[in-house]
């Protein structure tokens, strides 16, 4: 779909939204997605269609800004990172967007629209159904996968109990915990994997939820993958959480973008050091605006 496309003309576009209108209800995002700053008709011609086919988008233009569309659509954006996609999508599928139409004639850079399009045929466990016409693909995808039931038994520790150090900027560190979503703890260096903070307990505790905010100003600087790790007095290391966070991101900032709380609850535990690392690769630094820890009560 080109800028000068009319929403009437009979094109294959027409044909691609025909076939949305038929599908069963269900969120979409059409694709290039860009920030509301950088303006593109396109974005335009993709609202007066939601006339025709009825399904609400993520992208679009209104009174202010929607900080999913200003992360899906910035330079920093999972869709535009290697190995995020497939990610991606699972956030989007847990906050109800059901659909994916890619215009290949949106994007500047053909070699960009044919790597996204690939990614998402590779990712054939989320896509429920697929179809291609001349320079448009449209995928419906899965169902959202089944969360695991939120840890219950929760009390928040107290930050002023522990001993924090971090791989970077140890001066920075109270900022994790003044309960000011403004300011930050950050590496101030593109994540190359080999970033930490180390929480030391005041006494061996089951550490059940980690859970990491950030503001809209440090939304490029989430981490791409977490490793979080028990070590108990003895020096015994447990890994309790090793994946990539892109999906939670994209969930977070659609429910919370002033915040974007990321919460993970992890198995049982008896922890004397908490050790939270960031293993994967990024230009943007690593930032976290406020770390909240809670054990479980045994």
């Amino acid at each position: 779909m080109s800028d000068a496309v009319n929403w009437n003309d009979k094109s294959w576009d027409r044909v691609a939204y025909e076939w949305l209108r038929e599908s069963r209800p269900g969120a979409a995002i059409e694709l290039n997605i860009t920030q509301q700053d950088d303006f593109h008709p396109f974005t335009m011609i993709y609202q007066f269609n939601t006339l025709w086919h009825g399904h609400p988008i993520v992208n679009g233009y209104s009174g202010w800004k929607s900080m999913l569309q200003e992360l899906l659509g910035g330079p920093a954006s999972p869709l535009r990172e290697p190995g995020q996609v497939s990610q991606t999508l699972r956030g989007l599928r847990a906050i109800g967007v059901r659909y994916v139409l890619l215009h290949e004639q949106t994007f500047a850079d053909k070699l960009e629209a044919s790597r996204i399009e690939s990614a998402i045929r590779a990712a054939s466990d989320q896509i429920a159904e697929e179809h291609q016409w001349p320079e448009i693909w449209a995928w419906r995808l899965t169902d959202a996968d089944p969360r695991p039931a939120a840890a219950e038994g929760l009390r928040r520790l107290d930050p002023k109990t522990f001993e924090v150090h971090a791989s970077h900027q140890e001066g920075r560190l109270p900022f994790l915990f003044d309960d000011d979503i403004d300011t930050r703890w950050m590496t101030g260096a593109p994540q190359d994997g080999d970033e930490w903070i180390t929480i030391r307990l005041a006494q061996p505790a089951d550490i059940g939820r980690v859970q990491i905010a950030s503001s809209p100003r440090g939304q490029n600087d989430y981490p791409r993958r977490l490793t979080i790790e028990s070590i108990d007095r003895l020096g015994a290391v447990q890994t309790l959480f090793d994946d990539g966070i892109v999906d939670r991101f994209v969930e977070a900032v659609a429910r919370d973008e002033q915040h974007a709380p990321i919460a993970i609850d992890l198995p049982d535990n008896l922890t004397g050091t908490l050790r939270i690392r960031q293993t994967g690769h990024s230009p943007s630094w690593w930032s976290v605006h406020e770390l909240t820890v809670w054990e479980r009560r045994r």
